[in-house]
């Protein structure tokens, strides 16, 4: 299982729980362990004290002092940790360390209670009292604390190992249990960016869901209309803008034409003629492209071509604009490069590029196509080039950078139809020339 991430919602609520989780088993390991540990403590000390005073019972005493010490059973056990004293003096003291010995003879000195000793030792001092109420002696009795203290060892790392092996336990089961929770969830996003491409008009409707659910249906449902909605007033709008614009546009040309026909050659009004009927016809060209991305969901995704064949084309239409400007128009072609975008939309998508190279070249403007895996072409012009901070903002629509005074829409018209078509264009620096370079990248067929 790959680690959580903890920029996902999935992630985060997993860290979370085993963060929880974890805070948790400490707090109990911990007081576990303590708990543990005193209830050792108190048991090795009871054990002390009983080995003591069962020791001293078997003591006898006459006259105010000790006379005889009686054997029990038991008593081995006993004495190998039992230490008798009477005043200063042991008069019974098992084998032990030196620094044991000097423990047990300050412990007796001080006539009772417990300390710890060297070696691993925890001892109690018992006072031997006569009948009179006199003390004559004391019993010292001495435990290991290897035992206990392996004994808490053990429980220590066994409860640290039992908390990791829980807290991964957790982590799995929350990272499976938070993605079979957002599943549904992820699935719903995954429809609705699907469809808000390719079938604006679908809807989750009612059906039965978890209320949560539920309501993120009906959001998305929603956010879908108005994006059908927009779509809609989109079209219609392009439609009615074209059906409003051809018809004065048509009866323009037609008119230019009728001049050119009648105007002789050295006639000046031929030259005016000739440039109403050429940007009529641009005008023509924007409407075209208007609406080809006015019907891009269904249009621009579909079709193929050769990409080389499509930019020849595209090349010519601007040559008689390249000559006028005394710009040289230098195409370079692949082999043949196919393509899943038809001709009509790739001249839609060239067109801005080559009338921007144009007024804005010196001399040269590169057009260069480029097969493989990933086909492009891209357009270079030798003008003053454009900053690097201004790329974005050339297909900003309503945005011109330099002295242009148009209106700013044809370089980002060409990017949406790119992207419509499922490439890209993209603006950088000429390799090989000094001014701007675009790049439009194209799905192959």
């Amino acid at each position: 299982m790959s680690s959580p991430r903890a920029a996902s919602l999935r992630g985060r609520l997993t860290l979370i729980s085993v963060a929880s989780a974890a805070i948790t088993l400490i707090i109990l390991t911990a007081a576990f362990n303590i708990a543990l540990r005193s209830a050792l403590s108190t048991d090795l000390d009871a054990r002390l004290k009983s080995s003591a005073q069962l020791e001293a019972t078997s003591i006898q005493v006459s006259g105010g002092r000790i006379t005889a010490v009686a054997e029990s059973a038991g008593d081995t056990g006993l004495d190998s940790g039992i230490w008798i004293f009477v005043g200063r003096r042991a008069i019974e003291r098992p084998k032990a360390p030196l620094a044991a010995q000097r423990s047990a003879s300050a412990l007796a000195r001080r006539g009772g209670g417990f300390t710890d000793a060297p070696g691993e030792l925890r001892m109690y001092a018992n006072p031997v009292i006569s009948n009179t109420g006199q003390q004559v002696g004391v019993v010292v009795a001495a435990l290991s604390l290897s035992a206990y203290a392996r004994t808490t060892s053990i429980a220590l790392l066994g409860s640290i190992i039992l908390g990791l092996l829980l807290l991964v336990g957790l982590a799995i089961s929350a990272w499976l249990v938070t993605g079979g929770a957002l599943r549904p969830v992820l699935r719903m996003t995954g429809q609705a960016e699907a469809w808000s491409e390719d079938e604006p008009d679908h809807r989750f409707g009612p059906g039965q869901r978890p209320d949560e659910l539920g309501r993120l249906a009906h959001t998305f449902d929603l956010l879908l209309a108005r994006v059908a909605a927009a779509l809609r007033s989109e079209q219609r709008l392009s439609s009615e803008i074209s059906h409003e614009l051809r018809t004065p546009l048509a009866r323009i040309v037609a008119r230019s034409e009728r001049i050119l026909r009648t105007a002789g050659h050295n006639d000046p009004v031929r030259e005016e003629a000739e440039a109403i009927n050429r940007d009529c016809l641009r005008m023509a060209s924007i409407l075209d492209t208007l609406m080809t991305i006015a019907r891009s969901e269904t249009g621009a995704k579909q079709g193929r071509c050769d990409l080389s064949e499509a930019t020849m084309t595209a090349t010519q239409t601007w040559q008689d604009e390249a000559t006028e400007n005394a710009v040289h128009l230098d195409l370079v072609t692949d082999a043949p490069v196919i393509v899943g975008v038809s001709e009509a939309v790739v001249e839609r998508i060239l067109g801005p590029l080559l009338e921007n190279a144009i007024r804005h070249a010196k001399t040269l403007v590169k057009i260069a196509v480029h097969g493989g895996a990933e086909p492009c072409v891209t357009v270079e012009d030798d003008g003053g080039g454009v900053a690097e901070g201004d790329f974005e903002s050339l297909f900003t629509p309503g945005v011109s950078i330099g002295t242009h005074s148009g209106a700013g829409l044809g370089l980002a018209l060409a990017r949406r139809l790119a992207v419509e078509s499922g490439g890209e264009l993209s603006a950088l620096d000429s390799e090989s020339l000094s001014g701007a370079a675009f790049r439009v990248d194209l799905p192959g067929a």
